[in-house]
């Protein structure tokens, strides 16, 4: 009887070393696999994620940055930021170091107000080179829309900036290595405040088409501007006040037009508020405000040369021949 409760006893642990074994042997399998797994991964990440770090560039957070505006410099959107970064928010703080995908080539978001003619003249390149590269079949666009911006790839030396919501001076200047005191300089600007759509000088030169003059601010012509303003563009939006009285000076600084403000204004049809009369009636404090801007060198209308009201200049008309850059308000701007 011993001897068999012994044999027993021998057998059960010979079957559960073997069972050890065996179960040993199905790990040892089992985690090689799991290995082979891992590394396969890891070695598919790396093909995914070595281009996009050898192709992305780096940007350092500033006061007052989120992802989406960030996003909105580079033509990326605040997700793809958020996931090139491995962010578990959307949280980031100045001073932080974000790594900006790219995008197989210089992209743009467009902005409420955009034109191609606005873009163009951001990156230096033609409205009709931004709707070839594109494959657009008309120049409409609209806020949202992604487009390519050829060339190299670089946003190189951009003579302009269009304000977006959210910017500052400050910012815009981080943005291309200007001081706050030279955009002020530059842009003729008294005080701090920018609004979105105002369009900001990044230098000083003039374009090839202008005389090189800018009309100094004084009585007799601040009260002609806010005449023009009140008379064409009373009830408008306030950048749209100011671009009308930038269309004035664009004239002027032009060699198609007359020199002055005063024989710019008075130039035959050239203004109906003055063929009807309205050019007469007293401006409102905005209407002066709106003249000031534009003497101190905001031009909401990108340089525009000519405006109309889109609703009473029927189609067919000669203006509707011009290159439209934007619209603000009822107003049509051209070149």
């Amino acid at each position: 009887m011993v001897n068999f409760i012994y044999n027993s006893v021998a057998l059960e642990n010979l079957a559960r070393k073997t069972i050890l074994k065996e179960l040993m042997v199905i790990f040892r399998i089992k985690f090689k696999r799991l290995r082979l797994l891992i590394l396969t991964i890891i070695l598919l990440a790396s093909l995914i994620i070595c281009p996009i770090i050898a192709t992305a560039a780096s940007y350092t957070v500033q006061p007052g940055d989120t992802l989406y505006l960030i996003g909105q410099r580079y033509g990326v959107s605040a997700w793809e930021l958020q996931q090139a970064n491995n962010l578990s928010s959307t949280m980031i703080y100045p001073g932080q170091t974000l790594w900006i995908p790219n995008q197989g080539g210089n992209t743009y978001i467009v902005q409420p107000g955009d034109s191609l003619y606005l873009i163009g003249q951001r990156y230096g390149i033609s409205a009709w080179e931004l709707q070839q590269a594109n494959n657009l079949s008309s120049t409409m666009i609209y806020p949202g829309q992604r487009l390519t911006i050829p060339g190299q790839g670089q946003i190189g030396n951009p003579t302009t900036y269009v304000v977006q919501r959210g910017d500052t001076l400050y910012l815009i200047g981080q943005r291309f290595g200007l001081s706050v005191a030279q955009l002020k300089a530059i842009n003729g600007l008294s005080g701090d405040d920018i609004y979105p759509g105002q369009i900001l000088r990044l230098t000083s030169s003039g374009s090839n088409n202008s005389r090189g003059n800018v009309p100094s601010e004084n009585a007799a012509d601040l009260e002609l501007l806010a005449r023009v303003v009140y008379g064409e563009a009373r009830g408008e939006p306030y950048a749209g006040q100011v671009a009308v009285a930038a269309v004035v000076l664009n004239r002027v600084r032009d060699s198609r037009f007359p020199n002055t403000i005063r024989d710019v204004i008075f130039e035959v049809d050239a203004f109906t508020s003055v063929n009807d009369g309205q050019f007469y009636l007293t401006p409102d404090a905005t209407a002066y405000q709106a003249a000031r801007e534009a003497l101190r060198g905001s031009d909401p209308s990108g340089g525009a040369l000519y405006f109309w009201n889109a609703a009473k200049v029927p189609p067919g008309q000669w203006v509707w021949t011009r290159t439209i850059i934007t619209t603000i308000g009822k107003h049509v701007f051209a070149i």
